[in-house]
């Protein structure tokens, strides 16, 4: 009896580990996609979703078909690369390895640092997915973080600060921080969106339709898309202008100071720039035609031998003459 079940023992542990041997490796293609935290185990502590939410903190994970990664884990976004091995998932996010495994259609990882995370998806990779057409509009900032302060655009817009970016089809960009206007540029790489504005590149990533940049200088960015960009359109110039306000230091004269003021009067200019390029400019009751072209966000008016240059700024053209600021809005079109 006792050869009988030694002999019963010995099949069985053949039959389990001709099946063991068996297990057919993971499907990498049911892997891609956006994987989200739903279960953290650590020893007898088991917090579902709702609980870790509540915490704050959360672990996002996108594995792409090229074999690349992204993960984002509340404080930073950092780029990686996944692999299949075996019946193991790979995922190596800022060079720190950790393997996981299917089980009921959810990732379950092997031990670290004491806990287990196990993810579910959620959806289909969306971090990467983004094409540079779909960047290019004006961007305004809504939240600013750093570290356990986070501010609102409302709060932010009470400080009188402000962050504003456009982004172009061409490749170029613009910026304004409340205090400079510059333009630059901007570029995709992989799923980083680096935007260099005069000569700080900053780097930013796509999260639920928001640009949220890295950590700079203690603080995290997160800007929201407000519309189409404006600032450097020159279909934005088309139109006639009429000077609407002049300011010299202290000084502030609106429109009908300037229009019952003869010496203003005879120094403002109402301008017509036409979609095919050319202008003309009027000083008093005096036309005079021209060309404009559009460069760098600045309109360039040429009547004659003279060129005077316009900043497209917030809709309106601005022209600096000394310590002159002319202020033009556009006609409305009809």
């Amino acid at each position: 009896m006792k050869r009988f079940l030694l002999m019963l023992l010995t099949l069985m542990l053949l039959m389990l580990t001709a099946a063991q041997a068996e297990t057919p490796a993971v499907d990498a293609s049911a892997l891609v996609g956006r994987w989200e935290l739903c279960r953290l185990t650590m020893g007898d502590m088991v917090m579902d979703k709702e609980a870790i939410q509540a915490t704050g903190a959360n672990l996002i994970i996108e594995l792409y078909e090229d074999g690349s990664a992204w993960g984002d884990n509340g404080r930073e976004q950092v780029d990686g690369s996944w692999t299949v091995e075996g019946d193991g998932v790979i995922v190596n996010i800022d060079d720190a390895p950790l393997t996981f495994h299917l089980t009921d259609g959810l990732l379950v990882s092997v031990e670290y640092s004491g806990a287990v995370f196990t993810l579910e998806r959620v959806g289909d990779a969306v971090e990467k997915a983004s094409a540079a057409p779909d960047l290019t509009g004006r961007w305004e900032l809504c939240r600013l973080t750093m570290g356990d302060m986070v501010m609102d655009k409302e709060a932010i817009q009470a400080t009188g600060a402000n962050l504003i970016i456009e982004l172009y089809e061409d490749g170029s960009a613009w910026g304004d921080n409340g205090r400079e206007q510059l333009v630059g540029s901007w570029t995709v790489e992989g799923d980083s969106i680096i935007v260099t504005i005069g000569d700080a590149p900053l780097t930013f990533h796509l999260t639920d339709g928001l640009l949220v940049s890295v950590e700079y200088s203690g603080a995290v960015f997160t800007l929201e898309r407000v519309g189409d960009a404006v600032e450097k359109s020159p279909a934005a110039c088309v139109g006639l202008w009429q000077a609407a306000s002049l300011t010299n230091g202290s000084l502030h004269f609106d429109r009908d100071a300037i229009m019952n003021d003869p010496r203003l009067w005879a120094k403002t200019m109402t301008i017509e720039l036409n979609a095919d390029g050319s202008a003309r400019s009027g000083v008093g009751v005096s036309w005079n035609d021209g060309s404009w072209t559009f460069v760098d966000g600045c309109v360039i008016l040429s009547i004659g031998s003279k060129e005077y240059v316009f900043v497209l700024t917030d809709g309106q053209l601005i022209r600096t003459v000394g310590e002159d600021v002319w202020t033009y809005v556009r006609e409305a079109q009809e």
